[in-house]
């Protein structure tokens, strides 16, 4: 686990679930407004943090594992009959999750 919090211009990087509330909360406490988070993997217990007008979490990218796993075995069942992946990186789009379009 890992946490950078930097009072600059400088982004916010944490790993953790509980460090976006975390960061939240040390703000708020700190009356600061001046800056926002976001976090990753779209987890649910980010959602009443998206919802609160309060809150600096403004958005989570949320991925979708089904779609990776399907393009995974596609690609790993190509390669097994022969089939080189048509490119070295597959990139699959994810879904950002905001506090206008959650629910």
């Amino acid at each position: 686990m890992w946490l950078r919090l930097t009072i600059t211009n400088t982004p916010v990087w944490f790993k953790a679930p509980f460090s976006r509330r975390t960061c939240d909360l040390a703000a708020i406490q700190a009356n600061r407004k001046d800056f926002f988070i976001v976090g990753i993997d779209g987890s649910p217990d980010v959602v009443p943090f998206l919802k609160n007008p309060n809150s600096l979490i403004a958005a989570t990218a949320a991925q979708d594992p089904y779609t990776m796993a399907e393009k995974a075995v596609e690609i790993g069942y190509n390669i097994i009959n022969g089939k080189k992946p048509e490119q070295q990186l597959t990139l699959i789009p994810v879904e950002l999750i905001t506090k206008e379009n959650v629910n």
